[in-house]
């Protein structure tokens, strides 16, 4: 079960909450054995949270498939170390796939809760628009009020001012210092181990994702992997059952309809209506509608004496000509309506 009973039951407590996220210090009996949140993303790999009694101590972890033993990746305690090591782009991804396969994680965004203080605001997200999304999570919740939220917001930032994510030959993206400012550090890619931290100027890396650190790189890059491919296959299920969205669908010739200009056939004829602009009174409508259903049966007896006669409508937006030809262009018959500000023969 990815959400045991003890969390289930304390997430619909405001007073876990307030514990878990603003109080330093804070204990909760219930977990005196332990919490692990397990959110599945596909392929056998988990992302694993995992809470003791003391709330202000929460470890993240990775399950990989096949193996028993879980791989750590960082931890948030009162020090705030070590727990920098998702960009905001793969918490999103990792809570978007938990959400398609467990039903848990989609009715609240607990799981983006939980990893927000492990995801560290560099120098290039943009915090107006991420903030606005977690006052969205946490209002998910349904036991926190405005203020709480907005506190919520603040206290769990992990505020990584001065930092950029940065591509490492080696490992992928790590955490470096801007190398456009001294006091910037931010994640970089590594070629190898993906996202790392890294202090720019002098090579340093942020501990634990940094290329020498405990960082579990290679795993984590196939759940990064495994959750896209959640993503992307749920995303097809999805739009086979709705059907081809329509800018998608294949283009045909389309057919004229209406009064706009065209061939018509019998059938279309026979369903033709007179169109008015807003407005017009009854007065002057219902004699225009009577000349124009003449017209239509008109035009459809010619075509039912002359089978290869063709009906043609064309409207200029004031008048409605219904024409009725002959392959040898000898006119049967010209009946035109008038519609207000147009005139008639």
């Amino acid at each position: 079960m990815p959400i045991p009973a003890a969390f289930r039951d304390a997430m619909r407590r405001r007073g876990f909450w307030v514990d878990y996220l603003l109080t330093e210090g804070a204990e909760w009996p219930e977990f005196k054995r332990g919490c692990q949140i397990a959110a599945p993303v596909g392929g056998g790999y988990e992302i694993v949270v995992a809470l003791t009694d003391l709330l202000y101590e929460t470890n993240l972890y990775l399950r990989r498939p096949g193996a028993k033993k879980l791989s750590w990746m960082g931890r948030n305690d009162l020090a705030n170390w070590p727990r920098d090591v998702l960009r905001w782009e793969e918490t999103l991804l990792i809570t978007e796939a938990a959400a398609r396969i467990d039903a848990d994680f989609a009715a609240s965004d607990v799981l983006l809760v939980l990893l927000y203080p492990f995801t560290p605001l560099t120098d290039e997200d943009d915090r107006k628009q991420i903030h606005a999304r977690m006052r969205k999570a946490y209002a998910s919740l349904g036991v926190l009020s405005t203020s709480t939220i907005h506190r919520c917001v603040r206290h769990c930032l992990s505020d990584a001012t001065g930092n950029i994510w940065w591509q490492h030959p080696k490992h992928g993206w790590v955490l470096k210092q801007n190398p456009e400012t001294r006091a910037k550090v931010s994640r970089s890619w590594h070629p190898k181990r993906g996202w790392v931290f890294k202090e720019a100027t002098t090579e340093h890396y942020e501990w634990p994702r940094s290329p020498d650190g405990p960082f579990p790189f290679k795993h984590f890059a196939g759940l990064i992997e495994a959750a896209n491919l959640t993503c992307e296959r749920r995303a097809r299920r999805t739009a086979k059952r709705r059907g081809p969205a329509a800018p998608l669908a294949p283009r045909s010739k389309p057919k004229p309809t209406g009064l706009g200009d065209g061939v018509f056939t019998r059938a279309m004829l026979k369903s033709a209506r007179c169109v008015f602009a807003r407005g017009t009174p009854m007065a002057v409508r219902k004699p225009l509608e009577r000349a124009f259903k003449a017209s239509v049966a008109e035009a459809v007896s010619a075509m039912d004496v002359v089978p290869k006669a063709k009906a043609v409508v064309i409207s200029n937006g004031r008048v409605a000509e219904v024409l009725t030809r002959m392959p040898a262009k000898r006119k049967l018959g010209v009946c035109k309506v008038e519609t207000p500000g147009g005139r008639g023969s």
